[in-house]
């Protein structure tokens, strides 16, 4: 370890820990910012945007050192699963962390840490594919080869190229490509057993970074929407949403608007009144209707 370890180290202990609140002033901070450097870069008025980009980019700094933590927790679970030691995953996670600071979406509401974990998890995990005996493909025949991957499985193991051309839509030689060409990641290597551990495919190494940007805010926007559900239904009034739990079997096997009625001693057209009520509520719900 050099002696820039060091002092990377020494200061990474000295950095502060920020509040959701906190976080989400920087992230604006850092929106503006970065919105005012495409205007000045369009040759909108430098005066009325420098004092932006520079507070835009001071944010930047601040998030990025305040998160550093994530990128050493991360990068201490990724140090054995390739070639690479404890700093080199860090440095990677420090990309990881760049690219979420970079593309952090605060008014979808959930927390940077759990968007930043992805990022730096994925930088890691993929820096660690890259190295040792892992064989890297063109991002044509990595993309080619999820497709056949996916298609094989619901088709017979020894149809032809053409058919399987068919199911995905690709060309004849790319199917080709895909099916001689090794495996990008084992699947029973210790990179792809930590990374499934934690959530990770192996699309989530291969995606370009828009895509992973694309199925991470997917999975992101439908986790925070069901712990927004959770916090409103306790809140329905009445039986509401002890109805609509059963009837969409939320917490246990769903059940028809009569058992549901049966069940309180009433019939099924009072549940589904119940049932009609609560949903109309969590339709209004401007934080569930975004």
């Amino acid at each position: 370890m050099s002696i820039y370890d060091d002092l990377f180290f020494d200061r990474l202990g000295r950095a502060d820990l920020l509040t959701h609140e906190q976080q989400v002033d920087l992230a604006k901070r850092v929106a503006v910012g970065a919105e005012a450097a495409r205007r000045l870069a369009a040759g909108d008025d430098a005066a009325s945007l420098a004092g932006l980009v520079e507070a835009g980019r001071s944010a930047r700094a601040k998030m990025i050192e305040s998160n550093m933590l994530l990128v050493v927790e991360h990068a201490e679970r990724g140090q054995y699963r390739g070639d690479l030691d404890l700093i080199d995953c860090i440095h990677e996670g420090i990309f990881g962390l760049t690219k979420a600071v970079d593309r952090f979406d605060w008014t979808r509401g959930y927390k940077f840490s759990t968007y930043a974990k992805w990022w730096i998890r994925l930088a890691v995990n993929r820096a660690q594919a890259n190295t040792g005996s892992t064989i890297r493909l063109p991002v044509k025949v990595h993309d080619a080869r999820i497709r056949v991957m996916a298609a094989s499985r619901s088709v017979d193991q020894t149809d032809s190229v053409t058919e399987l051309a068919a199911a995905t839509g690709l060309p004849d030689r790319l199917v080709e490509a895909a099916l001689a060409s090794p495996n990008v990641v084992p699947a029973d290597s210790p990179t792809m057993v930590g990374a499934h551990e934690e959530g990770m495919s192996l699309v989530d190494f291969v995606a370009v970074d828009d895509g992973f940007e694309d199925h991470l805010v997917e999975r992101l926007d439908r986790e925070h929407l069901a712990g927004l559900l959770e916090e409103r239904l306790g809140n329905l009034p009445g039986e509401q949403g002890s109805i609509i739990r059963s009837f969409f079997g939320i917490d246990g096997p769903q059940r028809t608007l009569r058992e549901i009625g049966e069940s309180h001693g009433y019939t099924g057209e009072w549940a589904g009144r119940h049932k009609r009520n609560g949903m109309a509520r969590l339709a209004a719900d401007p934080a569930i209707a975004a």
